[in-house]
């Protein structure tokens, strides 16, 4: 089942008669911004969205988003397209009440949950390390 994400698993626990969530850490991964990747389904690059200053004091795989740049609402939409493909139905976002605050990646968050057209749970868990 290489290759199919968390779908496999997502449809097991879906028999079960239950839901099936993942736990996030908010921004994008260093590793697509240093390898300038592509963000589905956009003509935007992970380098081009990313803030590499503001990386999660305790996970420094994330680093944050310029949520003012076009592209950043397109990662979020391609990020949750995919979780929701896989079967997702929770997702709980971490460090995104940190006290540098990013109410602005919350926003396209929601948003992003909202145009994929599945119903998918949110809910942000904070941190208590600043960025």
């Amino acid at each position: 089942m290489e290759g199919l994400g968390f779908a496999p698993l997502a449809s097991r626990v879906h028999r079960l008669g239950l839901r099936f969530g993942v736990h996030l850490v908010c921004g994008i991964p260093r590793e697509a911004v240093w390898r300038g990747l592509p963000i589905a389904g956009s003509q935007w690059r992970c380098d081009e969205i990313a803030n590499a200053d503001s990386t999660c004091a305790w996970n420094t795989d994330m680093c944050g988003i310029n949520p003012e740049h076009p592209g950043a609402f397109a990662w979020y939409r391609a990020w949750f397209a995919q979780l929701a493909a896989c079967g997702v139905d929770a997702v709980t976002v971490a460090d995104i009440a940190s006290p540098n605050g990013h109410a602005g990646e919350a926003t396209l968050i929601r948003r992003a949950i909202d145009a994929i057209r599945r119903p998918i749970e949110l809910t942000f868990s904070p941190s208590t390390a600043s960025r």
